[in-house]
């Protein structure tokens, strides 16, 4: 006879039943204990068991842990076995290794939440919150240099009514320190920085820059708002000067007349950045004009005229070889005369760029001139700079003329013609690709500034007349070489800038710095294309190009002449 049920006796009794069972498999999963130990079975870290210290049991091994050693789970059966369809069950670090993984392992992440959570969530103030979100919002409009201008312009009008420079305490927070957008700390329940509720042992703060309400742990009192001691606190022309301690820049010293204000750790972050960006700009000043200290200038130069005559007699001996090689070569081969093409281009290659080293050394000399020795021993260095500079540019010269001497005698005439070709369409190719990089550096700086530059249109009338005679010269597809020219000033144009105006020296005297860059680094590249093409090509070609470099040189000088004046 089966006995009857109601529907509320019957849901539980089947509740009493799973409730069993589960403590049933729970119990099962735990094999035999072995006796209590007294410190943690893991080696490593055998801590004491106490009061708080707590033993448990790995429910697979049965030996003794302390809490933070057994973190990691496993599924198992009754028998306390490996099983995929088991129950996760607390285990030790040596069986969570032992056996297949067969699913993946479950781990507890509340510690990693709970850290996040206390410290994690200080460096991102508000998170998640609904009141903290709207905080954000106006954080972003803040203007950071209207506020340090407030509290600038604030401190400097309290001084005039405090007594002897010193401020007195404030019963009420001054209009000049509260923020544009001001909290009321009664309107603020939570913390804007670690979001914990305010109460009697978390008070409220204000941060003086933004003014969001914050808690002691989420803001310090690091802004210095000060007089340097060199000034009069009182004098109207005297402003305020705000920096964080202990960071760079700040006064090594507190100073006479001084306050700390107490700031949030974002304002706190966005004023040292600024701070230390505003140190390395005056570090960059100064190491601008320490550039201009003649003395260094010649050092720097001295060094480059030095590193350039060891590159040149590196390709003098590298030329000479190569000649040398012409001549024994000949006489040696059955076809006496006959020089193969890829010999040829290495050598026209070797012999132009040796005309473009020799010639780069009497530029770079020349730019001593523009130096003004400070000292009569200065003035002595530089006259020995530049005797030495041409003197070696004297031997250079006459050891490469022989070289070219002992070529003609050696190589045959036909030879010695496509060699000059080579080296005449590589001379004319790097004259326009300089001409048009200038021509454009030109254009981009007086559209930037504004510029009326007078140079310009006969800088493009002269990139024609070199654009005509390299056509004439190279004798190929133009389209296919206009590409190649394109590439190559795209690529001159983004990492290598002929003309940079220096930002202090702009910012100081404005587009007459600009102009005075464009007239002096144009004289100096037009100068050594001159000087360039002159050496590397011969003097019945390219007449026209070198006609219109002169041109453009004197002019240059009318026009940087009637700048001076």
């Amino acid at each position: 006879m089966t006995a009857m049920f109601s529907p509320l006796e019957g849901q539980t009794l089947a509740f009493i039943n799973r409730l069993q069972e589960e403590q049933d498999r729970n119990e099962g999963t735990w094999i035999q204990r072995k006796k209590p130990a007294q410190n943690c079975s893991d080696v490593k870290c055998a801590k004491v068991f106490g009061i708080f210290v707590g033993a448990r049991y790995c429910r697979r091994c049965g030996n003794c842990f302390c809490k933070d050693c057994l973190v990691c789970e496993r599924r198992l059966n009754i028998h306390g076995e490996l099983d995929p369809n088991g129950v996760l069950q607390k285990v030790c670090a040596k069986c969570f290794d032992d056996g297949e993984q067969t699913i993946g392992p479950g781990r507890s992440h509340f510690h990693l939440f709970l850290h996040f959570r206390t410290h994690v969530g200080c460096k991102n103030p508000g998170l998640n919150q609904k009141n903290s979100i709207k905080i954000s919002n106006f954080r972003e409009n803040l203007d950071l240099d209207m506020e340090c201008q407030r509290i600038s312009r604030g401190f400097k009008e309290s001084l005039k009514s405090s007594i002897f420079g010193v401020t007195l305490p404030d019963l009420q927070v001054p209009a000049w320190k509260k923020s544009t957008y001001w909290v009321y700390g009664n309107m603020a329940t939570k913390c804007n920085g670690c979001s914990e509720e305010f109460g009697l042992l978390r008070s409220r703060h204000n941060c003086l820059v933004c003014g969001c309400v914050v808690c002691a742990g989420c803001s310090t009192k690091d802004l210095l708002v000060y007089i340097p001691d060199e000034k009069d606190p009182l004098s109207d022309d005297v402003e305020a000067e705000l920096a964080i301690i202990r960071i760079v820049g700040c006064p090594e010293k507190e100073p006479r007349v001084c306050s700390y204000l107490r700031l949030c750790q974002r304002c706190n972050t966005r004023l040292q950045d600024r701070q230390i960006s505003k140190v390395q700009n005056i570090k960059k000043s100064t190491e601008e004009n320490e550039d201009e200290d003649p003395a260094i200038q010649m050092t720097k130069t001295s060094d480059q005229l030095t590193a350039m005559k060891a590159t040149i007699e590196d390709s003098l001996i590298k030329y000479g070889e190569l000649v040398y090689l012409f001549d024994v070569g000949p006489r040696r081969s059955p076809r006496r005369g006959l020089v193969p093409k890829n010999s040829m281009q290495v050598l026209a290659k070797t012999q132009g760029d040796l005309a473009d080293r020799i010639t780069s050394l009497v530029t770079v000399a020349m730019g001593l001139k523009h130096l003004r020795p400070t000292s009569q021993k200065q003035l002595k260095i530089l006259r020995n700079l530049l005797q030495s500079s041409f003197d070696s540019y004297h031997d250079f010269k006459d050891r490469f003329q022989e070289l070219q001497k002992l070529l003609e005698n050696v190589v045959p005439k036909e030879t010695l013609v496509e060699i000059q070709a080579v080296v005449n369409r590589n001379a004319i190719n790097s004259c326009y690709l300089s001409m048009k990089q200038l021509g454009l550096e030109v254009l981009y700086l007086s559209d930037k500034h504004n510029l009326d530059v007078a140079l310009l249109p006969k800088l493009i009338a002269a990139e024609e007349i070199v654009q005509e005679e390299l056509r004439i010269a190279l004798n190929e597809d133009w389209e296919e070489q206009e590409k190649l020219i394109n590439q190559f000033l795209d690529d001159q144009l983004k990492h290598h800038r002929l003309m940079r105006p220096s930002r202090r020296h702009l910012h100081r005297y404005g587009n007459a710095h600009v102009l005075a860059v464009i007239h002096e680094r144009s004289e100096t590249i037009l100068q050594q294309m001159f000087f360039q093409l002159q050496a590397k090509s011969t003097d019945a070609v390219f007449c026209r190009t070198k006609e219109t470099l002169k041109q453009l040189r004197s002019s240059l000088v009318q026009l940087t002449n009637k700048s001076a004046s």
